[in-house]
């Protein structure tokens, strides 16, 4: 009987041991900071700020699904894909290291109001999160980016890896669509008619498909369809914003939809102030204008037709 009482106590004092040993011994070590810096429902976000050091904000607000730029100047259309880079930092942005917990390192980091790119999430006029993304650095040697942030209600900073840094460093015209027409379908398209000082051509759709100009000759329709793709995905590269009148109307071309007559209207400028320097317009949408040199969206939109056209 003693022996099974002495067995006994040998047996509680070594469970009583391990106990112990895993509860202050061998404690498994904890982060003592974020595993997420910031993580939100992007679904419930209507509205984004981006304030990109110290510049007027950027707002995004979203209307019906899609997102628009408002500005003191109206509201513009905005890609979707333009803004998915703030949606995902906000989704779920997993921390690196812990840099810092002081906010005299935010200098060095450039995560002041100054310096930083700020984004603020809104759902119904309330704020949701608030980031500062400030500089990256890159590790030739592993060619590895890490970019350093901080939450606004914070003072930590962070370290996460990637070019966020350089996706957060936007201008306005940087979000703005700049489609030259939005949703042409080539295949509702009827005729083409160019009108210009010196010339005036006409392509006809026929009902067997095939193009035919104003004397009746067949086009290269191939030749048609391809100018025509090549229309519907056109892009320019910078917005004209003048109220100057220095523009001088060099053609007008309307290709008219079987839907909706003369839906897409574009005007081809002259800069008179500038030379050799042009302007390619929706009429239908003016805010879609854009400049352009002889090789750019003007020989796209304009030249290459001419091309066509004297090939016939």
């Amino acid at each position: 009987m003693k022996m099974n009482n002495r067995i006994l106590a040998i047996v509680f004092f070594v469970l009583l041991a391990l106990f112990l040993f895993q509860k202050f011994v061998n404690k498994p070590k904890q982060r003592s900071f974020r595993d997420t810096i910031v993580e939100i429902d992007t679904l419930k976000i209507d509205k984004l700020k981006l304030i990109n050091k110290g510049n007027p904000a950027i707002t995004l607000q979203k209307e019906n699904g899609n997102w628009e730029m408002v500005t003191d100047e109206g509201s513009f259309d905005v890609k979707n894909a333009s803004v998915f880079p703030f949606l995902q930092a906000l989704s779920g942005l997993e921390a690196g290291q812990l840099v810092s917990r002081s906010s005299d390192k935010w200098e060095d980091y450039e995560l002041t109001d100054e310096t930083a790119s700020i984004l603020e999430a809104y759902k119904g006029g309330k704020k949701m999160a608030e980031l500062y993304v400030g500089r990256f650095s890159f590790d030739q040697a592993s060619r590895t980016a890490k970019s350093y942030v901080r939450r606004g209600d914070e003072e930590d900073i962070y370290s996460v890896d990637g070019f966020l840094s350089m996706s957060f460093d936007r201008k306005p015209d940087d979000f703005r669509n700049k489609d030259l027409f939005n949703n042409m379908s080539i295949d509702s398209i009827q005729s083409i008619r160019l009108n210009g000082a010196d010339r005036d051509d006409n392509l006809e759709k026929g009902i067997a498909g095939e193009w035919i100009d104003d004397e009746g000759q067949l086009a290269d329709s191939a030749a048609v369809a391809t100018y025509l793709q090549k229309l519907s995905q056109l892009r320019g590269s910078k917005f004209y914003t003048s109220t100057d009148n220095s523009l001088q109307q060099i053609a007008r071309m309307e290709l008219v939809d079987r839907n909706d007559a003369a839906a897409y209207i574009m005007g081809i400028y002259s800069r008179s102030d500038t030379s050799g320097q042009f302007v390619i317009r929706n009429e239908r949408n003016v805010l879609q204008s854009f400049e352009s040199d002889s090789s750019g969206i003007f020989q796209q939109a304009y030249l290459d037709f001419l091309k066509l056209m004297n090939s016939n």
